[in-house]
């Protein structure tokens, strides 16, 4: 195809135009950048969320003290007509004394004191060994999926406590049971054992799955280990190792605020801004 000597210059310059938006189109955004805007867009929306919630919960708290208000005003004036019958009786049945005045009234309504328990019998029966797995209350409810329940259990088969044999392995089960019931300590067990490579191979990932669990639930260990994790153990991660060691620092845990405080003398201002953004977003999430 032939082209006239006039239009070959249109040509070239849509040609060189077209290379030029190839050559200098925009990289796609970082990985980082796309989790700082996910954390900008989190904290507006956790926020406006926390607000709703928190006036659902004043008013529904509002609501429950007005009803337990009625209740306890209810529940006193009942008491008070009673202890009045009560009395009525008392005098009506009592007979005269020498004196001419009633002899002293019974008490009615009372009910007898007990004596506080000593604790003996409890801790006669805790001493008892366990006759079989099968009697055992705390197995009974964990095979019915209580989750306190199951992670007593694991804790049991993960060290040994005089009556139930260490089996790293049904350990190892009952937490993932337990975690997956929603027990924070189960999972933070389980990061643990999957860090350290307690009957199973190390694997990084699983054990910050399972750190990451727990932290969202509220576990201030399961949160220094985290962000320990993401600073030492490829791959690394300061945005989110200071993140989490920023709430774990919040929740109290010592060795946490020693490493936030290492690693803001390592960080960029940038990387500094966007782990406090993560901070405030998770913060919202994660449970008190």
């Amino acid at each position: 195809m032939r082209f006239a000597p006039a239009a070959l210059p249109l040509i070239a310059a849509f040609t060189l135009t077209t290379v030029g938006c190839i050559s200098f189109e925009p990289e796609p955004l970082s990985y980082t950048e796309m989790e700082a805007r996910d954390a900008d867009r989190a904290v507006k929306e956790a926020e406006a969320e926390e607000r709703a919630e928190s006036k659902a919960r004043a008013q529904a708290q509002a609501k429950a003290e007005a009803r337990a208000r009625a209740k306890a005003d209810a529940e006193a004036q009942a008491r008070r007509e009673r202890a009045a019958r009560d009395r009525e009786q008392a005098l009506a049945r009592t007979p005269l004394d020498g004196s001419g005045a009633p002899a002293p009234a019974p008490t009615f309504g009372q009910e007898p004191k007990q004596e506080p328990q000593s604790g003996a019998e409890a801790d006669a029966l805790a001493a008892l060994p366990l006759p079989a797995q099968a009697l055992d209350p705390v197995a009974q409810a964990a095979a019915k999926g209580d989750a306190a329940a199951m992670y007593t259990l694991a804790k049991r088969y993960d060290g040994g406590d005089g009556i139930t044999l260490r089996d790293p392995a049904l350990a190892r089960q009952w937490y993932a049971k337990a975690a997956e019931a929603g027990n924070a300590d189960a999972a933070f067990a389980l990061g643990m054992m999957h860090q350290l490579g307690v009957d199973a191979p190390r694997d990084t990932e699983k054990s910050r799955t399972y750190y990451r669990q727990a932290a969202y639930e509220g576990n201030a260990a399961a949160m220094a280990h985290l962000a320990s994790s993401y600073r030492n153990t490829a791959p690394v991660d300061l945005v989110r190792s200071h993140t989490w060691a920023s709430l774990a620092a919040d929740r109290g845990n010592a060795d946490a605020a020693l490493l936030r405080d290492a690693l803001e003398a390592k960080m960029t201002p940038l990387e500094l801004k966007k782990a406090k953004k993560m901070a405030e977003a998770s913060g919202k999430r994660v449970k008190k």
